[in-house]
Order: C-alpha cells, then sequence, then structure tokens
C-alpha cells in the first residue's frame, strides 16, 4: 500500500468504527499513531493493541467538539514529537 514509515497519523474517534479501522491502515502501513478520543479506558485498550504489535502510540483522551481540548491534544502531541519521546 503506502510506506509511512517515519510519519505520524492523528486519529479522533480511534477505539470505533472507521477511527479503529483508519488506525490498524496507518499502522500496517509503518506510522506511529497519536489517537483520540473521550474515553480513555477505550483509547488505552487499542494503545496497547496497537503496541503489541510493535506500533508506536500515543493516547491522549479528548472531546473533538472542545476546542480547548484540541489545542490542549495539538500541544500535548508537539511537546511529545519534539522531545523525540514518541
Amino acid at each position: 500500500m503506502f510506506n509511512l514509515k517515519g510519519r505520524v497519523a492523528v486519529v479522533t474517534g480511534a477505539p470505533s468504527g472507521l477511527g479503529r479501522q483508519m488506525c490498524y491502515a496507518f499502522a500496517e502501513c509503518g506510522a506511529s499513531l497519536v489517537i483520540l478520543a473521550r474515553r480513555f479506558d477505550r483509547l488505552k485498550e487499542l494503545k496497547n493493541e496497537l503496541e503489541s504489535k510493535g506500533t508506536k502510540v500515543l493516547a491522549i483522551e479528548c472531546d473533538v467538539t472542545n476546542t480547548n481540548k484540541i489545542n490542549k491534544a495539538a500541544e500535548i502531541t508537539e511537546q511529545v514529537l519534539a522531545k523525540l519521546i514518541f
């Protein structure tokens, strides 16, 4: 398909439906993931599943209908990527 090694994909609504399928598709192509959703427990389950297959994953609880939470998620993502922890 595509080679996304060295790239980071951000997926909202990650734990279910199309979001979940996109996570697996991006991971299969070699991307690292930042996954967002309102329910952190479901994010954590997905994070564990993806990491067990060798994908780097940053999970952030975020309600995308709230601008402040979106900005905070972007800030966290930027900080993690800037420190090359991810």
